[in-house]
């Protein structure tokens, strides 16, 4: 009778901290353990831009401190903000900027960048630092001191991973503080070797969708790591996922190539003798040479010989 009461008052404590725990949602499909680890470091970047002379004047349009702006959606990872090439050149696609385009006294030029984490309304002024491109692969990165990173992107091929896409309840140029969507799904993307981008199937998104990030994710010594891997790119009417840029793998050694083990190596040949080094103190004397005591003596008869010599001394 004990042993089932207390058989039964396991289960209810197990089940009250199940409850506690909310352990059925910890993986669920609306994915909050994600969410959670991942949010911080996604944000829209605001890119303005100004036009300006020849004689260094700068113009903004309308009254405003800017001719024209553009968004997009970033990741912050490796202390640099990801983004898609197209955010470096806001001028592209602008209808404001069609009657300067082939003005020569007249260009566009980057002025001001904002970033705005997709949890806020807020846009936090930016220090533009220099970009970075990487070849043709359709990705920027801009040096920042935000501390909310995520890991760093790996080697990227094939797998499941979570692909946050954002979108704007209302079109940002006419609200930028519109109220924001987000939506993650999981696709199973494969890359080919030789390719930056792979296409997205079966994922139908919404209208003002601002972007889209796709991560991975690491687990090792009980230790679960999300790494940025891709961007989301609109091509026409698809849409497709862009690589980050991939870290060079070091060349493997040969098959064949002896690798040397620290601590194993086989002892330094001793230097060879030269004409006027020394014969070593620890190689023995030949045998068919004379003994050293019947030189001295040789010597010794030597010097009393001369001592007893007719040639006259040297007066040099």
């Amino acid at each position: 009778m004990l042993r089932c009461i207390f058989l039964l008052l396991l289960t209810s404590l197990a089940a009250q901290a199940q409850n506690e725990l909310d352990l059925e949602n910890l993986f669920s499909n609306d994915k909050k353990l994600f969410r959670m680890a991942v949010d911080s470091s996604i944000c829209i970047v605001r890119q303005d831009y100004v036009m300006k002379s020849t004689r260094g004047n700068e113009y903004g349009r309308a009254g405003k401190s800017y001719f024209g702006r553009r968004y997009t959606l970033g990741v912050v990872a490796d202390h640099k903000i990801w983004a898609l090439t197209s955010i470096a050149t806001p001028w592209i696609g602008d209808k404001a900027f069609e009657q300067y385009k082939k003005n020569d006294t007249i260009r566009p030029h980057l002025s001001s960048m904002a970033l705005r984490p997709i949890f806020s309304t807020d846009y936090q002024p930016e220090e533009i630092s220099p970009i970075e491109t990487y070849d043709s692969s359709g990705i920027i990165s801009y040096r920042t001191e935000s501390p909310l990173s995520v890991g760093g992107f790996l080697n990227t091929q094939e797998g499941n991973g979570w692909l946050v896409v954002v979108s704007a309840r209302d079109d940002l140029n006419v609200n930028e503080k519109s109220p924001l969507n987000v939506a993650v799904y999981t696709p199973n993307l494969n890359f080919q070797n030789t390719e930056s981008e792979t296409l997205l199937k079966r994922i139908s998104l919404k209208d003002n969708v601002i972007g889209g990030i796709y991560f991975v994710a690491t687990i090792k010594s009980g230790v679960i790591r999300y790494h940025a891997a891709g961007i989301l790119k609109n091509k026409g009417n698809e849409w497709y996922i862009v690589r980050l840029p991939q870290p060079t793998r070091p060349e493997s050694p040969l098959t064949d190539e002896l690798t040397p083990l620290k601590g194993k190596l086989p002892p330094a040949a001793p230097p060879k003798a030269t004409e006027t080094s020394p014969p070593s103190p620890t190689n023995d004397i030949s045998t068919d040479k004379e003994p050293v005591n019947k030189k001295r003596e040789s010597k010794k008869k030597e010097t009393k010989q001369n001592g007893n010599s007719t040639l006259p001394p040297n007066n040099y």
